[in-house]
């Protein structure tokens, strides 16, 4: 082989280990999750993992340890998944033109996305009352007030079932300045709602355990109030 075929090979030989670097760094960045991956997976098709949030953080340290020079796709595998927390993205985050970040769906899936959690351990205490443990209550003080059965959203206990209970009376105190024009210039007003004898009842029957977690509806002077 002469010099001049040694240095063309070489040369090829080394495009062919660039092309082929390149290649792979391209792949290193597509990230792939699945409702029954994990976090600590590497993020390939075969380890995927779990979450949006998990997929981004493993992106930031690939862009501080200088890996993150390609386009990046985080490709979404088919299923049900329940969000802790927000997907937040920061600045840092952002892709350009040539290495632009992807969210998609795997080609033909339709992923489902669910701010809320699955309640499972439904237990039967009466002919009309069903009960679950949800350990977040607990743990991290969870307050909701929306429930989904079967993708339909239920209708929360409430009293009367139909109709309202009318107010008693409705007093109304301003507070601020008058101007000349005995207008308020600046300030609030306070509201006294007076419920009615009906609605005061209801009202005393509760459990005081149970007071905390009612949530009451006034509608007054074309405006509403709504507080436990």
């Amino acid at each position: 082989m002469t010099t001049q075929n040694r240095i063309l090979s070489g040369i090829f030989f080394l495009f062919c280990m660039i092309f082929s670097g390149y290649i792979a760094k391209a792949e290193s960045h597509k990230i792939y999750i699945s409702p029954s991956g994990n976090d600590s997976n590497k993020g390939t098709i075969e380890n995927p993992m779990a979450s949006l949030n998990g997929a981004i953080k493993k992106l930031r340290i690939l862009k501080k340890s200088g890996q993150y020079n390609s386009p990046a796709e985080i490709i979404i595998k088919q299923g049900s998944y329940f969000m802790s927390a927000p997907l937040i993205l920061l600045p840092e985050d952002s892709g350009n033109t040539e290495n632009p970040l992807t969210f998609k769906a795997e080609s033909g899936e339709c992923p489902i996305f669910y701010g809320g959690k699955k309640i499972d351990g439904f237990k039967k205490i009466s002919n009309n009352l069903w009960q679950a443990k949800i350990p977040e209550t607990l743990k991290y003080g969870w307050n909701f007030e929306q429930l989904y059965v079967n993708g339909i959203r239920a209708i929360r206990a409430k009293s009367p079932n139909h109709g309202l209970y009318s107010l008693k009376e409705v007093q109304e105190t301003l507070l601020g300045n008058l101007g000349k024009d005995n207008k308020i210039r600046a300030g609030l007003s306070f509201i006294s709602l007076h419920l009615s004898h009906d609605g005061a009842g209801e009202l005393s029957s509760f459990k005081k355990e149970d007071l905390g977690n009612a949530v009451i509806t006034l509608y007054h002077k074309w405006d509403n109030t709504r507080k436990k």
